[in-house]
C-alpha cells in the first residue's frame, strides 16, 4: 500500500471510529476499492453494493457477467487482501438484476427511522481531509449504516457491549452464543459472538490476559476487539482468584498488580505503560484495596459531560 493510500485509509478509520461505525469503515473501503481492483471498465457494469460479514456483494446486469466474474473470484479476493489486508473481504457474491435491500437488515420495513442528521454532518466534517473521489462514496456508505443503526434502535435493539453495533437479543434455543457472551447484561451482536467462539480468538485472549502489549497479527480488527474484551474479563477473574493468596501473603501482590494493570490496559485499549488511575477505575474495589489504592478517579460518562 502506497504512503498516500495508507494516509487516506487512516483518515477513514478515524472518521468512522468517531461516528461509532466500528465495522463501517471496512464496508466503505471494500466498496471504494472495488473500482481499483477490477478497473474502470468492469466497474461500469459491475458495482460493489455492500460488505456483509466478510462477503462483498456485487451487482451485475446478467447471469453471464456473474459467471464470468465468478471464475475470477479467488483472484479478486487476493487482490482485496493486498489492498485492504487479510480477512476484510473473504468472499465475493455476484447479485444479478436490480439491487435489493441488504439481507443483513432484518428490521421490519415499518420501523422507519432516518439517520441522525447531526451524525451524518459530523461524519462529513471528519471526512474533509479525504479526497472527494473517496469521501463521497465513504459518506454515502456511512450515512446508510447510520440509518440502519437508527432503524434497529427504533425496533428495540440494544448496542453490543463489545462493538457498539445495535444487536438483537439472541434466542437461547437457537443461538450458539458462548457462555461468556450469555453472561453479559446486554447481548453481544452475532459477529462478536461468533468471534468469541473461535478457538483462534480464545487462544489470543489467553495470551493477552498475561501480556496486553502482545501483537496479534493473526487477528482481524474485529477479532482483536473481541479478544481484548475476553482477555480483560479473564484478567478480572484471575484477580479475584488470586486475592485470598495476596491477603494471606503480601509477597504475592506483584502478580495481583500485574493482573489489575492488564485488565485496565485491555479495557481502555492502551499500552501497559500508559495505564493511569483513571483506567484502574474498572478494577474491582476489593483488588484495589489489597493493592493499597483506596480511591481512583472514576471515568466520566458521556451522559455526565
Amino acid at each position: 500500500m502506497m504512503p498516500r493510500e495508507r494516509a487516506i485509509r487512516d483518515l477513514l478509520h478515524e472518521a468512522f471510529r468517531r461516528s461509532g461505525l466500528v465495522r463501517g469503515v471496512h464496508r466503505a473501503e471494500a466498496v471504494i476499492a472495488w473500482r481499483r481492483v477490477v478497473g474502470p471498465e468492469v466497474a461500469r457494469f459491475a458495482s460493489a453494493a455492500a460488505l456483509q460479514q466478510g462477503t462483498l456483494v456485487v451487482d451485475v446486469p446478467d447471469p453471464e457477467t456473474a459467471m464470468h466474474l465468478g471464475l475470477q473470484r479467488h483472484h479478486l479476493v487476493r487482490a482485496f487482501a493486498e489492498q485492504l489486508g487479510p480477512n476484510v473481504v473473504r468472499e465475493i457474491r455476484f447479485r444479478v438484476g436490480r439491487p435489493t435491500p441488504p439481507d443483513d437488515d432484518p428490521v421490519p420495513a415499518a420501523a422507519h427511522a432516518p439517520a441522525d442528521p447531526r451524525a451524518v454532518a459530523a461524519l462529513a466534517r471528519d471526512l474533509q481531509g479525504v479526497p472527494e473521489s473517496v469521501a463521497g462514496p465513504a459518506l454515502q456508505a456511512g450515512a446508510a449504516l447510520l440509518g440502519l443503526h437508527a432503524r434497529r434502535r427504533a425496533a428495540g435493539w440494544q448496542p453490543c457491549p463489545v462493538c457498539g453495533v445495535p444487536s438483537e437479543p439472541p434466542d437461547p434455543a437457537t443461538t450458539g452464543a458462548s457462555a461468556r457472551a450469555a453472561r453479559t447484561d446486554a447481548p453481544w451482536c452475532t459477529i462478536c459472538r461468533r468471534h468469541a467462539e473461535h478457538p483462534k480468538v480464545r487462544r489470543q485472549a489467553q495470551r493477552l490476559a498475561d501480556d496486553p502489549d502482545l501483537p496479534t497479527p493473526v487477528l482481524s480488527d474485529d477479532e482483536r476487539v473481541v479478544a481484548r474484551r475476553i482477555a480483560a474479563e479473564l484478567a478480572a477473574e484471575a484477580q479475584l482468584a488470586a486475592l485470598p493468596y495476596v491477603l494471606a501473603d503480601p509477597a504475592e501482590r506483584p502478580r495481583l498488580e500485574r493482573l489489575a494493570y492488564a485488565q485496565a490496559a485491555l479495557a481502555a485499549d492502551v499500552a501497559l505503560a500508559d495505564v493511569s488511575d483513571v483506567h484502574l477505575a474498572v478494577v474491582d474495589a476489593r483488588v484495589l484495596r489489597a493493592l493499597g489504592r483506596w480511591a481512583v478517579t472514576r471515568p466520566t460518562t458521556s451522559k455526565e459531560r
